[in-house]
């Protein structure tokens, strides 16, 4: 929609995160910009992206050279040139050992995940054609299984309880009945430290089934406490009431648990305590978590984020995803202004 403006003789872009995935953003910034820079996808990508099989991006390549081109575009301000308006952040994360009944369904599941992979990576060798990819069955089941192996990896590191609540029937051929959850008891110690120094706390989540689990765990663990929470399937009016209303004007309500919906739109300038009870998909959306927290007209001056991370898990595989992304916005974004 962006783009039917771009014949106006004044065109500017604001944003925190202009790399929210990997670097053909870019493009997709600069379409709106000064759709003649790039002129098309097809020769941004051949000129400055790094493929991976079927379109997956592995990296960026002529660094130097896309820098010199976008530079002349862009006014950067660095967090710490806005340091002075903003809470300071701590981020702690917090590594949790595995036992070894649960490493061993996490081995299961990661060994599914490489058949699965290497099965995909073999038909993309195979076949070149994007369009005959897409038609070939065996292909899109691999595909599939894939994208249902990593969740179950995450579930798992979760809780084990999601693996039996999920709707794909593949999850039952991993036995988690009576599996500890450490990740929930150091979340619950946590909590509990909060809520005596009488402050309030925001947890995020991927799932909107962990979100239930936690409602009803921590409900049952802190009697007296009122919960709030925001997901997807709410509206903008229940979310305001949740996050607003509840949790930051009544003082019954001292836990917000949200899904990736409350990662955008949300000023909690009252609350000072974030956990990740499991990371974010990108390095953008981790910006935007922590963001909720760490604001111009916070009341403190501290914030504090902690991320629970199950070692030896697909946690520790999010980690590394994030630095990833977090690396494409240094060398290409932030060192334009070390560059000036």
């Amino acid at each position: 929609a962006l783009y039917e403006f771009n014949q106006l003789p004044f065109r500017y872009g604001f944003t925190a995160t202009p790399i929210t995935k990997n670097p053909e953003d870019i493009f997709g910034i600069f379409n709106f910009v000064d759709k003649d820079l790039f002129k098309t996808h097809g020769k941004f990508a051949s000129n400055y992206i790094i493929y991976k099989g079927h379109g997956r991006v592995a990296g960026a390549k002529n660094v130097d050279h896309l820098k010199k081109q976008i530079s002349p575009y862009m006014f950067i301000k660095t967090e710490a040139e806005i340091s002075d308006q903003l809470p300071e952040l701590i981020v702690t994360p917090i590594y949790i050992p595995m036992d070894k009944k649960t490493a061993k369904i996490n081995e299961e599941i990661m060994a599914d995940l490489k058949k699965a992979q290497d099965t995909v990576d073999a038909i993309e060798a195979r076949i070149k054609d994007p369009k005959l990819l897409d038609t070939n069955a065996e292909y899109r089941q691999a595909s599939a299984k894939v994208l249902a192996y990593q969740t179950f990896a995450q579930e798992l590191a979760d809780d084990p309880r999601l693996l039996n609540m999920s709707e794909s029937t593949m999850s039952n051929q991993y036995d988690v009945e009576g599996l500890k959850n450490p990740k929930l008891d150091t979340l619950i110690d946590l909590v509990s430290d909060i809520i005596e120094a009488d402050e309030t706390v925001c947890i995020f989540t991927r799932y909107e089934r962990m979100q239930q689990l936690l409602i009803n765990e921590l409900k049952n663990e802190f009697k007296g406490v009122d919960i709030a929470h925001i997901n997807g399937s709410m509206t903008a009016e229940e979310r305001y009431e949740q996050a607003y209303t509840l949790f930051q004007d009544t003082d019954s309500y001292k836990i917000l648990i949200m899904t990736n919906a409350g990662q955008a739109g949300i000023s909690l300038s009252k609350c000072k305590n974030l956990i990740e009870y499991d990371l974010a998909d990108s390095y953008a959306n981790q910006i935007q978590r922590h963001g909720r927290i760490k604001r111009a007209d916070s009341v403190s001056r501290i914030s504090n984020v902690k991320q629970l991370i199950l070692d030896d898990s697909y946690d520790k595989i999010a980690e590394k995803i994030i630095t990833k992304k977090r690396n494409y916005d240094a060398d290409i974004i932030q060192s334009l202004k070390e560059d000036n």
